[in-house]
């Protein structure tokens, strides 16, 4: 497997605190099954500003670790890019990390938790640059839990949706599971990452039971299909996702039976 969102480099964010830390987390990783891990620490989110040549250094560091541990991960470096008015001038100025490496096209982007009402415009501007934007865990955004069809409207404009794994299972709440498993079922999770901040608990890793819920939604194969894609992201190679079914948000009765279909699928 690849995980694609992580904050395993220790002492860059709100991830990982120290090298224990971050063995410990690396550690757990391959438990879970995961081979190749992204380091995507946070940046320009008006508390952690971590640029290109600062999280390069953290991965040098890290891989130095694991050789000496002997623990067989490969580890990549990539940010956390958080949508703000900085956003072109650090890309122009050479400080950012893609998924892809430096100078490459897949963006992991967060959004404000109040998204802008011009975030269309965003997505567009990026792809007039040749940038793909992966949208970190948008089940997460209330927003888009009352309004999916902005979501879709995204996909539409060229960006790649990334969902929790955690979130499948609850970590975030019924709300949010709620709506990735609605994203699930219609076909809009185009990756699945673990978002990890620490090695176990709530901000573990999750990809194992995440893989399991999925499966038995959408089959083995679309399950490992992500996983694919993630890999050829890794690789800058360009990506084909499809656009899902739409839905609206949902009404009493069915939140009602979706959660209580989420629960079966959840025991199973």
């Amino acid at each position: 497997m690849v995980d694609l969102h992580t904050h395993l480099f220790p002492g860059l964010d709100d991830g990982a605190q120290d090298e224990d830390e971050f063995l410990r987390m690396a550690e757990a990783a391959v438990r879970e099954g995961i081979r190749t891990v992204v380091g995507t620490p946070h940046h320009l989110n008006g508390v952690y500003v971590n640029p290109a040549d600062r999280v390069l250094k953290a991965e040098g560091r890290a891989r130095a670790l694991l050789l000496e541990r002997e623990i067989p991960l490969q580890i990549r470096a990539a940010q956390e890019v958080h949508l703000s008015v900085e956003l072109f001038s650090a890309i122009d100025n050479d400080e950012i990390l893609f998924l892809d490496g430096r100078k490459g096209r897949y963006l992991l982007l967060e959004l404000p938790h109040r998204i802008p009402s011009d975030i269309d415009r965003w997505v567009y501007e990026l792809r007039l640059r040749g940038i793909v934007p992966v949208l970190a865990h948008v089940e997460r955004y209330a927003y888009f839990r009352e309004r999916p069809q902005r979501l879709f409207a995204l996909v539409e404009e060229g960006a790649v949706l990334q969902v929790t794994a955690g979130s499948f299972s609850g970590v975030f709440g019924e709300d949010v599971r709620t709506f990735a498993l609605r994203l699930a079922e219609h076909g809009w999770v185009h990756l699945v990452a673990s978002d990890a901040h620490r090695a176990f608990g709530r901000r573990g890793f999750h990809l194992a039971e995440a893989n399991q819920i999925l499966e038995r939604i959408l089959g083995p194969e679309e399950v490992a299909a992500m996983y694919t894609r993630a890999q050829e992201i890794l690789s800058g190679r360009e990506i084909f996702v499809e656009e899902g079914e739409p839905f609206s948000p949902p009404g009493k009765t069915e939140v009602f039976f979706t959660r209580l279909r989420s629960l079966f699928v959840r025991k199973r």
